[in-house]
């Protein structure tokens, strides 16, 4: 089954989805949705083990949650202090424009260091998700967000938890 996205444009020019298509999920689907997200490297014939299937259905319904654009991707997380950046921050920019907004937006791209940019509700158009080599290099990302619109920077002092896997029970409605 192939996943189509029949997005639309809200008043600010951002692609939305209001009727995103639903995709059937059974209890083995959403266990295995969690060990994946648990241990994306899981072999499948592990998988397979663990809720009770052979590694080819195993195989056969992890590519249908692919293809319905349930699962988007693997990744692996690294410690970003070992690779040279020991700052996080979170920037909150003002953007009461959609001008300012995809100024921002545009901004944000460019900037590598930038790992996650969200539009909000609030006085705060934008969330921003920032790491950095040293204070001089939040500085000039601070600097150049600044261009754009008036932005708030909060240095992140301990991460309690972050990329948390999704729930893969039922959602509430």
């Amino acid at each position: 089954m192939k996943h189509t996205n029949s997005s639309q444009t809200n008043a600010d020019g951002l692609k939305i989805n209001p009727h995103p298509e639903q995709h059937p999920l059974d209890g083995t689907d959403r266990e295995i949705l969690q060990l994946l997200q648990e241990d994306a490297r899981i072999s499948l014939s592990e998988v397979g083990r663990r809720v009770h299937l052979s590694q080819t259905a195993v195989a056969a319904r992890v590519r249908a949650l692919e293809d319905a654009g349930i699962i988007i991707g693997y990744h692996a997380k690294v410690n970003t202090y070992k690779l040279g950046y020991p700052i996080m921050a979170i920037i909150l920019v003002k953007a009461a424009t959609i001008r300012e907004a995809e100024q921002v937006s545009a901004i944000a791209v460019a900037i590598p260091e930038i790992l996650e940019s969200h539009r909000i509700t609030g006085d705060n158009g934008i969330v921003l998700k920032v790491i950095a080599s040293s204070v001089a290099r939040l500085d000039q990302i601070i600097h150049d967000i600044s261009a754009a619109s008036a932005p708030t920077t909060c240095l992140v002092l301990a991460t309690h938890f972050e990329a948390r896997p999704v729930p893969t029970h039922e959602a509430e409605s």
